[in-house]
C-alpha cells in the first residue's frame, strides 16, 4: 500500500474499504461457482468426493455438502 495523502479523511477510507470488501465478495462468489462447476466436473470424470476434498483441503463430507446444495451429486 502507498502513503496515503494526508488530505484522505476517515470518511473516504472507510468508504474505500467498504468497495474493496464488496469487490472481494464478488470474486468470492465466483471462485465458489467456478470450485462447484470443477467439482461436478471432476465427479463426471470418475473422482471420488476424497480426492475432490483432498484437492481442495476439505473434508469429504464438505464436498458432498457443497454438491448437494449445488444439485449435483454427492
Amino acid at each position: 500500500m502507498t502513503d496515503l495523502d494526508t488530505t484522505t479523511t476517515n470518511s473516504e477510507l472507510r468508504v474505500r474499504a467498504l468497495e474493496i470488501l464488496d469487490v472481494l465478495r464478488q470474486r468470492q462468489e465466483t471462485n465458489r461457482l467456478h470450485r462447484v462447476h470443477y467439482m461436478q466436473l471432476a465427479r463426471q470424470y470418475g473422482c471420488t468426493n476424497q480426492q475432490i476434498g483432498d484437492a481442495l483441503g476439505v473434508s469429504e463430507a464438505a464436498v458432498r455438502a457443497m454438491l448437494k446444495r449445488a444439485g449435483g451429486d454427492a
